[in-house]
């Protein structure tokens, strides 16, 4: 087993490097599905050593064929398994594959035969990356045969009814409690639907050199705890606060003031020298009284020569936590649109970006599924199929740095892409996008650049919630939880990756 690579291949990149690493290894394709096989047996033992009967669903493709080597080995070390056939084998490696299966008195049976309380795990070899169209029919009921099942399920290669570049299902999709991959990092397995279908991953290489495997172009590029540390700004020993840059934060509309409090507190513990925040009257108790630090300046009318002022000189803006799309948001959204500082925009603020289609230079939006159809006029369904296509799309349509939220957060700048793997499902609260919105304003107002303070941020927003989670669990968790572990990992990174 190996870390996971920091290159996301697609299916059809995947092929070619397996056509490659023959060529260069001299092996055939039965001897590649024999190491996957091996490679899927290995995770088995791993995970569950205490494992003795398995049932394994095989379909007619190779990724049946890695189930039957599976049943083989199993077979080997005298192990209760049954293999289903769900179709005949069709290509010439699965059909050996097969017989090898059959000559290790592996058993065979159908469905109705197998006396499921006593399956300790069930391997799902039924489809791979071979899945493209809608998943119906028989195979959609076996899928939901193996969800309903009360142990777990090891995947071979992809959960099948995935889509392994998209990640989104193609109708019913197995829930495996692992997934073991190969030859490459699929995207789909890391973003849109894939994390909640894929379990925990582990991947193997199967022997491929590295040198191999890197000559392919990637989709993406995962983002990973060295690139955040070495993009991270590092604090001089004379530092003062003006040094450190001033981020302002604009929104807290009538009823709304928590949003905008909860990212300027972020920004000041990211590491911004000074901050304030814009916002109506009424709220500027409630945010002095519950952080002194933040200077609160309120813009009742937001013609206020102060507050135009005040935004012009700010070395960072993040507009949007409870903002909302009152005739007093739209004015300071205009205000902070003329300024040259590096901005985020977020929440209500994308609202008033999508009728606007506007351009900029040294911004970042940072939309969900929801708000990205409605930037892209299209329906969320879309979004979620080619989350790829959409943030390549969104960075070039306003010329900004976008930051896909979800599962598999993507970041891109119109060119390149990273994925951030970090987080967990405590984040589908209130208030996580307002952190994030602190988080990169207090990193851009240090002169950290855009594309580089969207990557830290969303790496640091999705550990700090992975952190909170060990602490206390996902359930319950609040975005005001993950401030603590932002200020723990920005003063432990640079610490611990020196350059």
């Amino acid at each position: 087993m190996h870390t996971l690579p920091t290159k996301l291949l697609s299916a059809n990149d995947c092929r070619r490097l397996e056509k490659s690493a023959m060529q260069y290894l001299c092996i055939s394709s039965y001897e590649l599905m024999q190491r996957a096989g091996l490679a899927s047996f290995q995770s088995l033992c791993e995970f569950w050593p205490e494992c003795r009967s398995i049932v394994i669903l095989c379909g007619s493709g190779n990724n049946g064929g890695d189930g039957y080597i599976v049943a083989a080995l199993a077979a080997d070390r005298k192990w209760n398994v049954t293999v289903i056939s769900v179709w005949s084998p069709k290509s010439q490696d699965a059909q050996t594959a097969r017989q090898y299966a059959s000559d290790k008195k592996v058993r065979f049976a159908e469905m109705q035969d197998i006396e499921w309380s006593r399956v300790d795990v069930v391997v799902d070899s039924l489809l791979g990356i071979g899945a493209q169209g809608a998943v119906w029919g028989c195979t959609a009921e076996i899928i939901q045969w193996i969800n309903r099942l009360n142990c777990p399920v090891l995947s071979i290669d992809v959960p099948s009814g995935l889509n392994a570049d998209s990640g989104s299902a193609l109708g019913a999709v197995v829930r495996a409690t692992h997934t073991c991959t190969f030859v490459g990092l699929k995207l789909g397995l890391m973003t849109s639907s894939g994390p909640d279908y894929t379990g925990t991953l582990s991947f193997h290489n199967l022997g491929i050199p590295e040198h191999l495997m890197s000559s392919y172009g990637e989709i993406c590029s995962l983002i990973t705890e060295d690139k955040v540390a070495r993009l991270l700004p590092r604090r001089r020993v004379c530092a003062h606060k003006g040094m450190q840059g001033h981020a302002v934060l604009v929104g807290g509309n009538r009823g709304m003031v928590g949003a905008l409090r909860l990212s300027s507190e972020t920004a000041a513990r990211t590491g911004a020298g000074l901050v304030s925040a814009i916002t109506i009257s009424e709220h500027v108790g409630i945010v002095n009284a519950s952080q002194p630090e933040i200077m609160v300046h309120c813009n009742d009318d937001p013609r206020d020569e102060k507050i135009t002022a005040l935004i012009q000189s700010a070395s960072s803006l993040g507009i949007g936590p409870g903002l909302g799309t009152t005739d007093w948001a739209t004015e300071l959204w205009r205000k902070v649109l003329s300024a040259s500082a590096p901005k985020v925009i977020d929440a209500d603020a994308l609202n008033l970006l999508a009728s606007d289609n506007l351009r900029f230079h040294s911004a970042v939006i940072t939309p969900h599924p929801g708000e990205a159809a409605r930037l892209l006029k299209c329906d969320t369904a879309t979004i979620n199929s080619d989350r790829i296509l959409a943030v390549l799309k969104l960075a070039r349509k306003y010329s900004t740095v976008c930051v896909l939220k979800g599962a598999g957060t993507l970041v891109s700048d119109g060119t390149q892409i990273w994925l951030n793997s970090t987080g967990n499902s405590g984040m589908a609260s209130g208030g996580m996008g307002d952190c994030l919105t602190g988080i990169i304003a207090g990193l851009m107002a240090q002169g950290v650049a855009p594309i580089d303070a969207a990557i830290c941020g969303v790496w640091l927003h999705g550990t700090a919630a992975d952190m909170e989670s060990k602490h206390s669990g996902t359930i319950g968790m609040l975005a005001s939880d993950l401030i603590p572990h932002i200020r723990t990992l920005l003063n432990r990174l640079p610490n611990e990756h020196k350059t």
